[in-house]
């Protein structure tokens, strides 16, 4: 939301602006999947991971597989949590 308000700041284009969190998850089969959600589905995840050395990559995914496993158990399936910020604003 501050970034929100920081890049609006000074306008008089756009008023009510709101952010909120809104709990969400991903039902994967995989417990490695959103490493992959993160490398191949997002802008700025991707930017970071495609740039690693193929040994840290696989140690990223593999510490995610760990997380994964540690938090939500066993499998086979997992419902990882991953929240969304949704922001809205009216212009005017």
């Amino acid at each position: 939301m501050f970034a929100l308000r920081r890049l609006l700041k000074g306008t008089r284009m756009v008023s009510d602006c709101h952010q909120s969190i809104v709990a969400s998850e991903w039902q994967v089969n995989d417990p490695g999947a959103p490493y992959d959600f993160f490398l191949r589905g997002t802008a700025r995840g991707g930017a970071l991971l495609r740039p690693q050395p193929a040994e840290n990559a696989t140690a990223i995914r593999a510490a995610v597989v760990s997380k994964v496993l540690e938090k939500h158990g066993a499998g086979p399936e997992w419902n990882v949590p991953i929240p969304a910020a949704v922001a809205s604003a009216v212009v005017v």
